[in-house]
């Protein structure tokens, strides 16, 4: 008879961190991940797990690995993944079929409906928040757009050169530098096109306001050029 073995996954995020966990029959995995790591990588990275241990530690028989994420089955179906852990996992799923010819199988579960595996995931992943060390898996430096729009929309005030500085440094750990170039330049133009055109909105709407710096522009010399020239062409 053929053996089976089940493996629940579960992400979590809160105030304590963000954990994940893998759970069968035997095992128990739970790893802490950085605090700006979304709650998609931990999801992913519990299903990395997962099939790391089905290639270390299972000899034979049929795996399945469950998940209460659907936007993780979808991107593992993705041919051209973005997300490198996505790419680990269909790594993993290769090596597990062309070295140990077995077979894994992925399944959807609800969240929260009382499905034993499920639950003791989720609660296994709640107390990986809470662990003292952070494992040393590499995570996506994109998950750190989201803290970034936070802390910007919840200050209310950030400096339109710091912001574009500070992105551009974030820019620079892509591989692509023809993205960098295009960013840069959409970023420096974008901003002084905003800057120009609120300078002209506050000239207009407010032209009492205390202006540190006064450019005086004097139209006189170029209207008097102008009139000795039409009378010079009148005179002749």
């Amino acid at each position: 008879m053929l053996m089976q073995f089940f493996f629940y996954t579960d992400g979590s995020k809160s105030q304590d961190g963000v954990g994940c966990a893998v759970v069968s029959d035997s095992t128990v995995l739970k790893r802490k991940l950085p605090d700006f790591s979304s709650v998609f990588t931990a999801e992913v990275l519990a299903v990395s797990n997962a099939l790391k241990f089905v290639f270390n530690s299972v000899p034979c028989g049929r795996n399945v690995v469950f998940t209460d994420s659907m936007s993780v089955l979808s991107s593992v179906n993705n041919l051209l993944p973005h997300h490198f852990l996505v790419q680990e996992i269909q790594e993993w799923l290769i090596l597990i079929n062309n070295r140990k010819k077995i077979k894994v199988n992925f399944c959807w579960v609800p969240s929260h409906v009382g499905v034993t595996g499920n639950e003791k995931a989720d609660a296994a992943a709640k107390a990986a928040t809470r662990l003292s060390h952070i494992t040393d898996r590499k995570v996506p430096h994109t998950d750190l757009k989201q803290v970034i729009h936070c802390y910007t929309m919840r200050s209310g005030k950030s400096n339109g050169q710091g912001w574009m500085g500070m992105m551009t440094l974030f820019m620079l750990i892509t591989s692509d530098v023809y993205v960098l170039i295009n960013y840069t330049s959409f970023s420096e133009s974008l901003f002084i096109l905003c800057s120009i055109a609120a300078l002209l909105w506050l000239r207009y709407k407010r032209a009492d306001i205390h202006r540190p710096i006064k450019v005086v522009v004097d139209l006189r010399p170029m209207q008097l050029t102008t009139d000795r020239l039409y009378d010079h062409e009148m005179v002749q």
